[in-house]
Order: structure tokens, then sequence, then C-alpha cells
């Protein structure tokens, strides 16, 4: 376990570095908030906020963000993170703090404008169900596993060619790009952990879709 949870932090530096956000703008007047420290907010309508003035960003909140992970991994939304196995986490649980808001039963009739510090949270929690629930079936389907198909769940450890290619895998189903030489060398890293090679898969999913780029575009 504290070999999990070890990579789990050093993987999770990885995806806080990962295309780190470029804020625009200048402090104004001493005691001003920076605009580079200001988050983007979010709309009334939609699923993505407006930037605010000076910034290149916003906010994917939370069904933009419930159907990256569900296309990415392959996934449907009923099948992971259910509150007490009935509740949605996305719909339900942890709606407001992702953006949303519902009128009728909770009475919340305006949505957050920023992120608040339980949205991490929420993201976290949401991010590994998903990606338990996608190593579950993978593991299952063994040889035709989906996401998790370049090494053996249930093998031996894998070797630097096969993480680079499972990487690259994740990078692209879920940020929709390449990862860079150096991200990958970092969790290629990760081997001398020596952790099984499905924990391995699950840090490298969770340490990916935490990242930056998947809460804000």
């Amino acid at each position: 376990m504290r070999q999990i949870i070890s990579a789990i932090i050093a993987l999770s530096v990885l995806a806080s570095c990962t295309k780190a956000p470029k804020w625009k703008g200048s402090r104004k007047q001493a005691g001003d908030t920076p605009q580079e420290m200001m988050l983007p907010s979010a709309s009334e309508t939609g699923d993505l906020a407006p930037p605010a003035p000076g910034m290149d960003l916003v906010w994917k909140r939370y069904r933009a963000f419930e159907d990256g992970i569900v296309q990415g991994l392959s996934l449907n939304k009923s099948d992971f993170c259910l509150e007490l196995g009935k509740q949605p986490c996305i719909d339900k649980t942890h709606l407001t703090v992702l953006g949303g808001n519902e009128p009728y039963e909770s009475g919340q009739y305006e949505r957050v404008q920023s992120p608040t510090v339980l949205t991490a949270v929420a993201v976290d929690r949401i991010v590994l169900s998903a990606c338990s629930k996608r190593l579950e079936l993978d593991r299952a389907a063994d040889a035709k596993a989906i996401v998790f198909k370049h090494f053996s769940l249930k093998g031996s450890a894998p070797d630097p060619k096969q993480i680079a290619d499972q990487t690259t895998e994740l990078y692209r189903r879920l940020l929709a790009r390449n990862a860079e030489a150096e991200e990958v060398k970092i969790i290629q890293g990760m081997t001398a952990q020596n952790l099984p090679p499905d924990k391995l898969a699950l840090i490298m999913c969770f340490a990916i879709a935490t990242s930056i780029e998947n809460i804000l575009l």
C-alpha cells in the first residue's frame, strides 16, 4: 500500500505539471488579486464557461468532464461511481462542485462560478472509480482488452516499450494528444516501485485523467 501511495503522489506531480495553464494578465495594484491566480468562471448555460478577460482557459464542467472520461475509457456512465451503489456521483453527489446545479430537490438555482476546494476531491474520486472500472473490465477481457492492452495486467512487469505504448494510449484517449518524451520517461521510472502491472496501469490512468488538462481547456 505504501508503494502505491508513493507512486500516486509522484504521478500526481506529473499530472499537475503537464501542460501547465498559461494565465494571461498582470497585477494592477498592490493588494489586487493577480489575474494569473484567478480561475475561469462557469457560465449559466452549457457545460463550458467562457474565459474571463485576459485568459485563454475555461473550466470543463460536469457534463463535458463526464463525457471525456466515458468516451476516453469506453465506459457506460452508469457503470462507475455510484454513491451507495445507487446515486450517480456526477449527476447527484458531486454535481455542485463540478459546476452544476439542481433547483428542484436541493433548491440550488445558481451554479458556482469557479471550482471550489472540493472540486479536486470530486474529480479524484470519479477518475479513480472510472479507471478502476476500466481496469476491471480489461483484466477480465485479457487478450481482448480495450484500453489497458499494451501489457498483461496479470503477467510480469511491463518493459519500457510497453509502458510507453500504454502511456501514449491513455494520453490520446483522455487528453487527445501524444505524450511528450519527458512525460513518458517519468511514467517509465515508476517501475522502480515494483508495482504489480494492474496497479501500475491504475496509477497511470489516474495521474493522466486528473491532470489540469482534463479540468481546464
